[in-house]
């Protein structure tokens, strides 16, 4: 029984451990004070872009329209991304997160996740 209770408070020490402090929760996009972050905001908006977070780490990147935009099309290499099945058009955006129907260079449809 005294070995139960050391194991026991042994990994309840170790699972505290496992979350921070009240003090040491940071954003995960912390760099978005630094001048990297912003001369990287500055160079995508400059060039046509659109500055936001996306995917499932909720990052920022830098949106951009894609040339072929919502254009009919019946593979991928009809388009400059991906050729979304539902619509069958291509992607309006890059990069284009989440799970999607596409359609391969062969025409057929598969699903893509992108994070």
């Amino acid at each position: 029984m005294r070995h139960l209770l050391i194991v026991a408070g042994l990994a309840v020490g170790l699972l505290a451990a496992c979350f921070p402090e009240k003090d040491e929760i940071t954003v995960d996009n912390a760099f978005a004070t630094t001048d990297r972050f912003a001369s990287a905001k500055a160079a995508c908006e400059a060039d046509g872009g659109r500055w936001g977070q996306g995917g499932a780490a909720q990052q920022f990147v830098c949106y951009r329209n894609t040339p072929d935009a919502n254009t009919s099309c019946t593979a991928e290499s009809d388009c400059t991304t991906l050729c979304l099945a539902r619509s069958r058009t291509c992607a309006p955006v890059q990069p284009f997160f989440g799970c999607h129907e596409v359609l391969t260079d062969s025409g057929y449809q598969a699903t893509i996740c992108i994070d």
